[in-house]
């Protein structure tokens, strides 16, 4: 059941809602027996007396105080009195709703919070410490703080008002309650309830040790909690070099998969429609050399390639390197891993080195372009390994105000306006600098447009008209036996095979319009709603594209069982 933060308060016995109001009430006190913190000094590693109620034995308690007071501009003053009902995301369902919280609470030049509530902990070997791991959560609600919000503030007061909302729809406001000091320019805070699990023991990895929290209420909980740390958005707009942009540059990106079918369906529908300048960077694969690799796909798409850029995939060492020092590793593989093939636990795919290709590309493309004084006007990235059967769209027909993919979404083509190719093309720069989003299973197929979404940029999308070659090698899909056929989804190879059937005998036609556009995931659906070439099907029976027509609505996307059967619908402009 999903429910809007409002909704759940309104439910809850007596409404109750987070104080943002210092209370009237105050303190006979000057200060004697209190701690007092300074302005900007960070709370205190052991407990006051009034603290010390809360907990179990063996944490570090100091009886001579009472209680914490602070200057009323102290960050974590601020922090509990800038928090309010909306800004706790509970029972958002993941996916567009957990993104729109992201992106929301961004424009509102907040943070962005995950706590993760663990049932328990897992030891990990590699790192010599307890860690964790994706099936230690049980849930993974946001949080939307103020700038003054820091983990350890979170992690003190708000984790537990979590818990509260979480598990009994109730929002605590006596333990956030800040009363006035007696002395003037001061408050008392209130007690903390959660309190850091490194104080309690050693044997835990250094990222979680910095992030677990043990919350007391009505329960012992476990909470870590992580900032969402995110891009900001994109800003479309380049250097200009000595000429206005022009032409399509063909990006090939990914191992050298290649067969001669594949490579003429390239050419026929792709490179000699869009008059593409083509670029290669390709990691060899099979016994091949790089002159004789460039060779045969120059050969294979009748022009010589502008650049070609034969590089050695890196070993997990390295790929390691490059991501552990932003804590990308540990937080991703907190929403299941399926990103940081081939460092996952699964132990399958490739899609950092996928991802590091695709930054390389964009380099070499930047420097060509200022060798030859003007940009390209649009990028078209696809695979090696794609078998076309539809001509692809002509690029006026795409408004080059958003990135375009197909409906079925994935990883392996795409067609970006130069302006926004940073935003599709550095996802590894996100991930190295911990400004990738998360989200539950989120896998390769499903990053480009999370990373788009939250960098401001929209998604345009028309029916898939390639598909991928079956794999004869151990690629990710092997065990649904990829391998087998000529499609590595007999599903989409057929949704494929019919549409470039329709097509060629002027049966169908591309019709511009908006549309919700589904992409599939693991385990849900994304909607995105924005720009659509839609195929119409010509009534008329002619071989032209005038007279009347209707859209076409291909049959439900329904390929694996636990995934939900949904048709796509358009809406005509």
């Amino acid at each position: 059941m999903l429910l809007s933060m409002s909704a759940a308060v309104a439910l809850a016995v007596n409404s109750r809602q987070l104080s943002n109001q210092v209370a009237s009430q105050s303190l006979d006190s000057d200060h004697g027996n209190v701690y007092v913190l300074g302005k900007g000094e960070s709370l205190p590693k052991w407990y006051v007396a009034s603290e010390c109620e809360y907990m179990a034995a063996g944490w570090p308690c100091d009886f001579r105080f009472l209680r914490i007071d602070a200057p009323k501009d102290h960050e974590a003053v601020r922090c509990l009195q800038d928090t309010g009902p909306s800004d706790f995301g509970v029972w958002l369902e993941e996916g567009v709703e957990t993104l729109n919280f992201m992106v929301n609470c961004q424009k509102r030049m907040r943070r962005v919070y995950r706590i993760f509530m663990i049932s328990t902990l897992t030891k990990d070997l590699a790192e010599k410490g307890y860690n964790v791991q994706f099936k230690d959560i049980t849930d993974r609600p946001l949080l939307c703080a103020s700038q003054a919000c820091d983990i350890e503030i979170i992690g003190s007061w708000l984790a537990f008002a979590m818990t509260q909302i979480l598990y009994t729809w109730f929002l605590p406001s006596d333990p956030m309650l800040i009363i006035n000091s007696s002395v003037p320019g001061y408050v008392t805070l209130p007690p903390r309830i959660g309190f850091p699990a490194a104080a309690h023991t050693d044997d835990l990895t250094p990222w979680t040790k910095q992030r677990l929290f043990i919350v007391y209420g009505h329960d012992k909980q476990r909470a870590l909690i992580a900032e969402e740390r995110l891009p900001g958005r994109l800003l479309p707009k380049l250097p200009g070099l000595l000429q206005p942009a022009s032409g399509t540059a063909l990006l090939l990106i990914g191992q050298w998969r290649f067969e001669t079918g594949p490579a003429a369906s390239l050419r026929r529908h792709v490179v000699e429609p869009l008059d593409a300048e083509v670029f290669g960077v390709i990691s060899r694969f099979g016994n091949i050399s790089s002159l004789a690799a460039q060779s045969a796909l120059a050969s294979a798409l009748g022009r010589p390639l502008a650049f070609f850029f034969w590089c050695r995939d890196p070993p997990a060492n390295v790929l390691r390197t490059e991501l552990e020092a932003s804590g990308t590793l540990q937080f991703h593989r907190a929403f299941g891993g399926w990103l940081l093939g081939p460092l996952n636990e699964l132990k399958g795919g490739s899609s950092l080195i996928a991802m590091r290709k695709l930054d390389k590309a964009l380099d070499i493309v930047e420097n060509h372009e200022i060798k030859r004084r003007y940009r390209y006007a649009w990028l078209v990235y696809a695979r090696l390994d794609m078998t076309w059967m539809v001509q692809h769209p002509p690029l006026c027909w795409l408004d080059a105000s958003v990135v375009w993919g197909f409906t079925v979404g994935g990883d392996w083509y795409a067609a970006v306006p130069r302006a926004l190719a940073s935003a599709y093309f550095r996802r590894y720069k996100l991930l190295q600098k911990g400004l990738a989003p998360g989200v539950l299973l989120q896998g390769p197929s499903q990053f480009p447009y999370t990373a788009l979404a939250v960098q401001g940029v929209g998604v345009g999308t028309f029916e898939a008209i390639a598909s991928l070659e079956g794999c004869k090698w151990q690629c990710f899909t092997h065990w649904q036996g990829a391998w087998k056929g000529r499609w590595r989804s007999t599903f989409q190879g057929q949704r494929v095979s019919w549409l470039g059937a329709q097509f060629r005998r002027g049966k169908l036609q591309w019709v511009r319009g908006l549309g919700q556009h589904l992409l599939w995931a693991p385990i849900h659906f994304g909607q995105w709603e924005g720009p659509a070439l839609i195929p119409a099907m010509m009534l008329s029976g002619r071989n032209d594209s005038f007279g009347p027509a209707v859209l076409v609505q291909l049959y439900p996307m329904c390929e694996y069982p636990e995934a939900r059967c949904q048709s796509i619908q358009f809406i005509e402009a």
